[in-house]
């Protein structure tokens, strides 16, 4: 076994923190609950708290118009931040959760040069109140802006956080860190993706033939993740389940995806046309 597979490891979100200031509660849903010191505050996402100490207050704030900005229009996240703060003289508690049923991920931001690529719609909290949310263009450090936009699975800006100290995401399934090698590259389902390290180089590649792009149920294209450096992954991505939903009503309510009722139409066509053939044949043989 290479030392690269050695690195590659299920997290078990919930013995990454411990018990302490801040701990993971749950096994699917989980619950993120952190102990505040007076004046201590983190940095929330807007609808994610579930409770907390009456000593502790909220405020919301922009971050400043970029921020702001680029939150809510590049990141699939509120443009708002919540502030919550403990402005009493004891250790007061908050709880925190994601926006959808999920696990929550912490990675500790001063282990990875203070900065980190997100998936859109992640974010749940940081221990940084100032953290910065940034873009940057998809393909920029290789080229191929373009080709990264629309077949890499993160849109044409790729979503970064800066600061110190810790951020937690939210992702569902069971969720796979590995550090990569410099040169390693692993290929990922476009949605599973969740979080990587700024050394690390994101681009696509295609899903396959033609028949594998159409048929194998990966879509046409697939992530790529080039190291060094620290990768994210999860393996029932927000995206899956709402497919699965999706299929599920339509089943229930009687209807068929377009690649069946085709399939459908192909396979009657195939069946009846000898037969209908044998009889143009025969019709113009008795003329």
């Amino acid at each position: 076994m290479t030392a690269a597979r050695d690195m590659r490891m299920l997290m078990n979100t919930k013995l990454v923190l411990g018990p302490g200031s801040m701990e993971v509660l749950g096994d699917d849903q989980q619950i993120l609950t952190i102990s505040l010191k007076c004046d201590d505050e983190v940095l929330v996402q807007p609808g994610c708290m579930v409770w907390c100490d009456d000593g502790i207050v909220n405020d919301v704030s922009l971050g400043g118009m970029r921020n702001f900005l680029t939150r809510f229009c590049c990141m699939d996240e509120s443009g708002f931040r919540i502030h919550w703060k403990n402005v009493s003289d004891n250790i007061q508690r908050i709880a925190l959760t994601p926006s959808f049923p999920a696990k929550v991920v912490p990675v500790n931001l001063d282990a990875h040069s203070g900065e980190l690529f997100i998936k859109n719609g992640a974010f749940v909290a940081a221990t940084d109140p100032h953290l910065s949310f940034e873009i940057e263009r998809a393909g920029r450090a290789r080229g191929g802006t373009c080709g990264t936009g629309l077949f890499g699975g993160q849109g044409f800006v790729l979503n970064k956080v800066v600061g110190d100290g810790w951020v937690f995401l939210g992702a569902a399934g069971a969720i796979f860190e590995q550090v990569l090698e410099k040169g390693q590259t692993i290929v990922v389902e476009t949605s599973s993706v969740v979080a990587w390290e700024g050394t690390v180089h994101f681009s696509y590649r295609a899903a396959g033939s033609a028949s594998m792009m159409c048929c194998g149920g990966e879509g046409l294209t697939m992530s790529t993740l080039t190291g060094p450096g620290y990768v994210v992954i999860q393996s029932m991505p927000f995206e899956k389940v709402r497919n699965m939903i999706r299929a599920g009503n339509s089943n229930a309510s009687g209807g068929k995806s377009p690649m069946k009722t085709l399939l459908a139409i192909l396979f009657i066509f195939m069946w009846f046309s000898p037969f209908i053939l044998a009889r143009v044949t025969e019709d113009e043989y008795e003329s």
